[in-house]
């Protein structure tokens, strides 16, 4: 999976989950938990796109296999993986102060859509990995 597809497909499923959270949320929480779910999703999105950094670059053909080639892998993935969650902790923490969403709603959905944005996260670094 190219980069540019990853974008896509992190995209769309940030756009699919925020229209859900907009649908859902306001059932249980109320009016401001449209606000609570788009901030969610966006923090989550953010998360994705900066924890995809280390796996972007680290993808080349043709490198010798063997163990020190999969613990190659594995550290890009760890890293990758720390990366995206103190990248939502931190926006998380920043939307949290600054934009002041109802905070069980942002809390809830975040969760969703971190957990959704793995899957694509996770798909994105396996295919990189198997092509080589």
């Amino acid at each position: 999976m190219s980069l540019a597809r990853f974008l896509a497909v992190a995209v769309l499923a940030t756009v699919a989950l925020a229209v859900v959270g907009c649908l859902l949320l306001p059932r249980v929480y109320g009016r401001e938990a449209i606000e609570a779910a788009l901030w969610a999703s966006t923090v989550a999105l953010f998360g994705s796109v900066v924890g995809v950094v280390p796996l972007a670059g680290g993808v080349q053909r043709g490198s010798p296999r063997g163990s020190a080639h999969a613990i190659a892998g594995a550290s890009r993935f760890l890293a990758a993986m720390t990366l995206r969650l103190g990248a939502v902790a931190l926006a998380a923490l920043a939307v949290g102060f600054l934009a002041a969403p109802a905070l069980e709603p942002f809390l809830l959905w975040l969760a969703a859509c971190y957990l959704t944005l793995l899957v694509v996260d996770t798909g994105f670094a396996l295919r990189a990995f198997r092509s080589l």
